[in-house]
């Protein structure tokens, strides 16, 4: 909540303080500055900021993303094994639908790539000891980065920054990305929180694909229905075989399916308090589950679902990740996953 509040006053900082560039600028196609060897103007500014993002913050917003993103992009172009990993094509893809299914903006696949690598930046931010250390890090980086032609411009937009940086000092330092994200990339906690998962997952299903862990599909619990009947499980992947061992010999599907149902008087209770504000609300969520071999979840993406009240889908993305808890398995085994259907209905 803290950093909610601090978020909030960063924000409210950069509407007061940073420029409408375009006023300064004729042209949306016109050079505000340059980040490394990344023009930045009005056209690129929009490809990479959401539209919801407040208007005036969106000129730091992108400089920031730009600057984090391509420490990152020559980290990989220097190293043949690819070390920070490339993104992949799956992963970005995974990525841009989870930030749509967060807010009605277009997200593309370059502005995903940008925030995911912009992402695993702020991770090795979260490597260093205090927040003051974090910061002459970036006053590095902004002073041998960043150019500009018009002084104009320049002292605006400096002016900006040492007031985030003000601002950022008053943080307690947790070292924890998922705190980090929100503050050095000017983006909402649940972007941040969805960003958080992508970033610090390096042999993540979603990056590696069906080979990394065993995946079981179409694992039915029946629905969120108020007599707690349990479906039978159907169409149930083979083990992968390449994996370190057989997370299904030791987590079977019924435990599975224990662990989510138990939870049924919550999420019924949830969904109760939501369908007040949202009377017709009503439909089937598919979630994807990743769990780690200490029964924890370590991500709950939506698939599917033909329910779009958006501030629902959070309270419930956040509940499963918190809340819910499956058997442990040996560290060995490795995670895995599978998709889960919730059906909500006011007539249950």
């Amino acid at each position: 909540m803290k950093y909610v509040t601090v978020l909030t006053f960063i924000l409210v900082l950069a509407a007061i303080a940073v420029m409408d560039c375009s006023s300064k600028r004729n042209g949306d196609a016109q050079p505000l500055c340059v980040v490394g060897k990344d023009t930045l103007s009005q056209n690129r500014i929009r490809e990479l900021v959401p539209d919801s993002m407040p208007a005036q913050s969106k000129t730091m917003r992108a400089m920031l993303e730009l600057l984090y993103a391509n420490q990152i992009n020559a980290a990989i172009s220097k190293d043949e094994n690819h070390n920070p990993p490339q993104a992949s094509k799956q992963l970005l893809i995974e990525l841009k639908r989870q930030l749509a299914l967060l807010n009605s903006d277009l997200w593309t696949e370059q502005a995903a790539q940008k925030l995911y690598y912009a992402g695993k930046f702020v991770q090795t931010l979260s490597q260093e000891k205090t927040m003051e250390a974090a910061l002459g890090r970036l006053n590095g980086l902004f002073s041998s980065t960043v150019t500009f032609s018009d002084t104009a411009i320049r002292r605006t937009i400096s002016k900006d920054k040492d007031s985030l940086f003000k601002a950022w000092r008053l943080l307690p330092w947790t070292g924890r990305t998922e705190d980090l994200l929100p503050v050095f990339l000017m983006i909402p906690p649940q972007i941040g929180k969805v960003l958080a998962e992508f970033v610090t997952s390096s042999d993540s299903a979603i990056s590696q694909g069906p080979d990394a862990q065993t995946v079981i599909k179409g694992l039915l619990a029946g629905g969120i229905k108020s007599n707690k009947e349990k479906a039978a499980p159907k169409e149930t992947a083979a083990p992968n075989k390449n994996g370190p061992g057989d997370p299904l010999r030791y987590r079977s599907q019924q435990s599975i399916k224990d662990s989510i149902t138990r939870h049924i008087p919550d999420l019924e209770a949830l969904y109760k308090k939501h369908l007040k504000m949202h009377q017709n609300m009503a439909g089937t969520v598919w979630v994807t589950f990743q769990i780690s071999p200490v029964g924890s979840v370590l991500a709950a993406h939506i698939k599917t679902n033909t329910i779009t009240e958006k501030d629902f889908l959070i309270a419930l993305q956040d509940y499963l990740i918190e809340k819910v808890r499956f058997k442990p398995v040996p560290e060995t085994v490795g995670s895995m996953s599978f998709e889960f259907p919730f059906d909500f209905s006011p007539e249950n």
